[in-house]
């Protein structure tokens, strides 16, 4: 049962970023999908950015991982003066090891937002 309410709770988080940065993203609410969509940092600025302006810069190149991880920081910077905080740490993401703790913070941030 737990694993379908993440998985129900990972795809509306990700429709919730589809449709705040209005672009194409999978919204499947599978866990690999969840850490494929948002494992190099982009779509976690892009968040960030429409949801608060200018506050990650993303280059338009192919990342390598030190960048992504750069880029992952980034994200965090931006949920914090969005008032998310201390829910998570970029290794959480980078390393696999806690996606749940992502995806309580994208929830967050969609609260926050309505």
């Amino acid at each position: 049962m737990w694993k379908r309410d993440y998985e129900q709770k990972a795809h509306d988080a990700l429709k919730f970023i589809k449709t705040t940065i209005d672009e194409s993203v999978e919204t499947s609410g599978e866990m690999v999908n969840f850490y494929n969509q948002l494992k190099n940092g982009v779509l976690l600025c892009k968040l960030v950015n429409a949801l608060k302006r200018g506050t990650c810069t993303i280059p338009e190149t192919r990342f390598a991982s030190p960048r992504e991880g750069e880029l992952i920081k980034l994200a965090i910077i931006g949920m914090e003066q969005l008032g998310v905080t201390g829910l998570f740490q970029k290794d959480d993401l980078v390393e696999m090891k806690n996606l749940t703790k992502w995806l309580t913070a994208i929830c967050t941030l969609q609260e926050n937002k309505n």
